[in-house]
C-alpha cells in the first residue's frame, strides 16, 4: 500500500473536525489512508488556514463531500458554556464558537450542534471555491455530531 500512497492522494471526502484524540476520522468512517482529507482544530471552526486547506482539496484533489464533524463531550464548547476565565489564545479560539450560539443554547449538546451547523454554513460564506462547488452541484457540505460513547454519527 505504501507505493500507492507515495504516488499521490485521491480523497473522496474532506473532514473538518476537532483535535480530540477520541475522534479519529479514519476509524469512524472505516477508511484507509489516503481516502479522507482531514483538517483538525480545537473547536472544528472554519478558520482561514483550515478553510484554505479544504478549498485546495476541492479544487485540486476532486473532493466532493465536506463534513464538519462535532462530537459529544466537547471541551472547547464546554469552555464557552463555562464560567472559568480563559487565556487570551483560548478566548480567541472560542470566539467563533461563542458567535455560533443562538439565544436558545443552554447545554453542551445544543452548543455542539449549533457550532457544527454554523461552521458548515460558514464554509460557503468565506470560501469562494466551496460556494461555487455547492452552487454548481458536485460539492455537498454537511454537519454531523459523533457520539463518543455509542460510536454513532448523527447529521445535524
Amino acid at each position: 500500500m505504501n507505493s500507492v500512497l507515495a504516488e499521490g492522494q485521491a480523497p473522496w471526502a474532506g473532514i473538518i473536525t476537532c483535535v480530540d484524540s477520541r475522534v479519529p476520522p479514519s476509524w469512524i468512517f472505516d477508511v484507509n489512508p489516503g481516502q479522507l482529507f482531514v483538517v483538525r482544530s480545537a473547536g472544528n471552526t472554519a478558520f482561514d488556514d483550515g478553510l484554505a486547506s479544504v478549498e485546495y482539496a476541492v479544487a485540486n484533489l476532486g473532493v466532493s463531500l465536506i463534513m464538519v464533524l462535532g462530537h459529544g463531550g466537547y471541551g472547547a464548547v464546554s469552555a464557552v458554556l463555562g464560567s472559568q476565565p480563559l487565556t487570551p489564545l483560548l478566548e480567541q479560539l472560542v470566539q467563533p464558537i461563542r458567535a455560533s450560539f443562538s439565544e436558545g443554547v443552554q447545554d453542551l449538546e445544543q452548543g455542539v450542534e449549533s457550532n457544527t451547523r454554523s461552521a458548515a454554513a460558514t464554509l460557503t460564506l468565506k470560501g469562494d471555491v466551496l460556494a461555487r462547488g455547492v452552487e454548481a452541484g458536485p460539492l455537498k457540505i454537511h454537519g454531523a455530531v459523533y457520539d463518543i460513547a455509542s460510536s454513532r454519527l448523527r447529521l445535524v
